[in-house]
């Protein structure tokens, strides 16, 4: 038996972009840290999403 779960058609992306700086004019550089992954991870789990993305500009 094969699991499927019941989102298979929903997907969660965190995502980096666009921060501004103080000014609300100037882009910053951010970094995601291990927190980061754990606060997507979880609600994917719990609401059983099978897929989520971290998006990272460069």
């Amino acid at each position: 038996m094969v699991y499927k779960p019941k989102n298979e058609n929903v997907f969660l992306v965190l995502l980096h972009y666009p921060v501004l700086g103080k000014d609300k004019k100037t882009p910053i550089i951010t970094s995601f840290t291990p927190l980061d992954l754990h606060d997507i991870a979880r609600p994917a789990r719990t609401y059983e999403i099978n897929t989520y993305y971290i998006v990272q500009p460069l």
